[in-house]
Parts: C-alpha cells; structure tokens; sequence
C-alpha cells in the first residue's frame, strides 16, 4: 500500500544488521502502516535488524533502526509472528532538527556492537540528555549553593525553586502545543508569540508569557480581557486544567486599563528565557503518540 521500491545497500555480518533505503507513497507519513509494512520486508528477507531510511516526495525523511527476532520453525523455515519488533526514528529532512542526530550518530563516532548501536536510537537516552540541560538551566534560575539565582522573587527557599518548576513546566507545556494544530491546520499557538525570535521582545515573561499562561490558556474565550479575544491570542484554546491558575507565589497582576501584565516584584531576565528557548529550538518537540512498536 505504502512502499514504492527498496533498494538493499549492504550490510554488517557482525552486527546482524542490513541497510536499506526505501521510498513510500504515503504524504502524511502514516508511520504505523508503513512500519508494518517495513518489518514485512524484514520477514520477507530474514533480516533480524536494519538500518532503514524512508523517504516520500515531500521529502521528508525517517532514519530508523528496525529489530526484531523472528521465530524458526523446526524445518526451518521463518514463522509469522515477530518477537518484540520495534522501530526507532529520527525524523529528517529540509525541515528537522538535526543537533540530537547528529550528536548521537555522528558526535560519538565509530559504532561498538549492536547495543551501542540501540542505545543511539533510544528516547530514553535522548530524553536523559535534554532533561540534564533543562536541570542546569534551573540551577541558573533558582541558584545553588555555588551559582547566585538569576530570578528575582520575593520568596526564598523552596517557594522560588517552586515557581521556577512551574515556569519551566508551563513553558515545555506550550511549546508541546506549539506542534499540535487546529483542524484549520494552525498552530495551537503561534511561532509569533512563542519562539526564539518572540522572545526577543523586552520583559517578555510579563509582557507575552504570563498573559498568555493567565490571560489566555486559563481562560474562556468569552471571559479574556479584550487585548486577548482576537488576533495571535484569539485562537489560542482555553485549558481546564489547573497548570495555568495564577498561584499565590506567582505574585500576578493584570492592569485592567492599560491591558497589561504587571511587572511586581518577580523578574524573569530575558537573557535566561533566550537561553531556555535556544535550547528548546534544538528538538523536535512530537505530539505524535509512540505506539508498541513504533517510537
């Protein structure tokens, strides 16, 4: 249905391992059609693991490790039923972010053995990483022991490192509903509000980021103030979830007449948020759920 030719690049004896390159009609990536199709071609061949890059017309690329173990049956031939078949991707091509592919493929250099290989391909590995320069960025903005806390709030203690917590966590939160459109095919919210280049903008926690958490996401469109019921804010969808309920410790206040956050006694520098946001702009961020066998 979905695969339009294969074409076998080689392979590694020592490693089980054969390469393949393989074009698809499909247009959206349909990645658990197309997997169930590759993991035939796997049985079809009596390949145990590949190497499998696929791509379509639009260009759009996924570099995969494939493994499986197949079932012998005593006179030898493959059966039907696959052991724990999974496929690891990165996604590729004009468009993707290639910093985590690049470091883990490339960056490490010469492969060990097949685990070494797996290991390269595993989310949780990738996932370890991003959450190690998340967790420096923190230590920046509530301080430590050794390093003085970049963020200004009247709270000290466990109620700063608390608020910082939660700015990171709404932060990720957003930038998550940044990849998830509309049926209209926009984003949920707007590159123009919340990226790198957005966050250019001077005071931009109290000037775009607490309005859009407390304005915004924690509020009905009939119920937004004004400034918020059209334009870049107004197809940004109301979350009943609790995430983005002003608390206490959040210190927010909203000038009515002048339809602005006010600034108080928390600073957010915007040399901190460039920097989270740099770090953000490496990854692809997917709302696309991992299935059993697809990741």
């Amino acid at each position: 249905k979905f695969i339009k030719s294969v074409k076998n690049v080689g392979s590694y004896n020592e490693l089980d391992l054969n390469v393949l390159i393989i074009e698809h009609r499909s247009q959206n990536d349909a990645r658990v059609g197309l997997s169930k199709e590759l993991f035939s071609i796997l049985k079809k061949y009596s390949m145990n693991n590949a190497i499998i890059a696929t791509y379509n017309t639009t260009n759009t690329w996924r570099y995969s490790l494939l493994t499986t173990n197949f079932k012998i049956a005593d006179d030898g031939k493959v059966l039907k039923e696959f052991s724990s078949p999974k496929r690891y991707s990165y996604l590729l091509g004009p468009a993707a972010k290639t910093v985590t592919p690049h470091k883990f493929l490339q960056a490490k250099g010469k492969i060990k053995d097949f685990d070494d290989l797996r290991k390269r391909f595993s989310v949780e590995v990738v996932n370890g990483e991003f959450y190690k320069e998340i967790a420096k960025l923190y230590d920046e903005l509530a301080g430590t022991n050794k390093i003085t806390a970049s963020l200004k709030h009247p709270g000290h203690g466990e109620i700063r490192d608390q608020f910082a917590v939660r700015l990171i966590g709404r932060i990720i939160f957003c930038w998550f509903l940044r990849e998830k459109r509309s049926d209209k095919g926009t984003p949920l919210i707007p590159h123009d509000i919340l990226s790198r280049t957005a966050s250019k903008a001077d005071n931009y926690y109290h000037s775009v980021l607490a309005p859009l958490f407390f304005e915004v996401l924690n509020k009905q469109g009939t119920s937004r103030e004004e400034a918020f019921k059209s334009g870049l804010y107004g197809s940004i969808p109301y979350l009943n979830g609790g995430l983005f309920s002003p608390d206490n410790d959040d210190h927010y206040k909203f000038d009515k007449s002048l339809q602005l956050s006010v600034s108080g006694p928390v600073t957010v520098p915007d040399q901190w948020l460039r920097k989270f946001f740099d770090l953000l702009e490496l990854y692809h961020f997917t709302v696309d759920e991992n299935t059993s066998y697809d990741i």
